[in-house]
């Protein structure tokens, strides 16, 4: 029998309720809906955030809140090799992430890991996590019901539902 251990290194795997070694691989999409909504979601509440609106202005993702990126100097890099910085006074703050003006956020159920990158035109729908180092391109269409691990990218004008990127995954 080919279980997922056949195919994957899942011991690592952030989410190991979804997909177990001994599982099929098709386990994990069947369980999908019920896991997103069995997930603890942040708050996304700020003046910035409007659901289903373009955001205004680039934003710094960091503790949970959202906040105006003109207070920060960040230096662009490869989120996926943790190669994008974040600094407020001098100091950097490690496990902030990036929402570039334009990106467009539909729900209250998504979740944004450490060190994320998401460029405009990016649109993003609830349930989703999207784990930490991950790149999510200009003009992605993430239809909800998705689940990015960590250093994953989903590319310019790449549309994804009910999904399952496992770490590293890209397209």
């Amino acid at each position: 029998m080919l279980s997922a251990h056949s195919f994957f290194d899942l011991s690592t795997w952030e989410h190991p309720e979804l997909i177990r070694p001994d599982d099929m691989v098709w386990i994990a999409l069947k369980n999908l809906k019920d896991y997103l909504e069995s997930q603890r979601y942040p708050e996304l509440t700020s003046a910035l955030f409007h659901d289903g609106e373009p955001l205004t202005r680039t934003s710094v993702y960091y503790n949970g809140t959202l906040l105006e990126g003109s207070e920060f100097t960040i230096k662009y890099g490869d989120a996926t090799k943790g190669d994008i910085k974040i600094y407020h006074d001098g100091e950097q703050l490690l496990g902030a992430s990036v929402i570039m003006a334009g990106a467009i956020f539909k729900g209250r159920r998504i979740k944004i890991g450490k060190g994320v990158l998401i460029e405009p035109g990016a649109f993003i729908k609830s349930p989703t996590i999207i784990g930490d180092g991950t790149e999510v391109r200009h003009g992605a269409y993430i239809r909800g019901n998705c689940l990015i691990g960590r250093n994953c990218v989903v590319g310019h004008v790449t549309e994804v539902k009910h999904t399952v990127f496992l770490d590293g995954a890209k397209a």
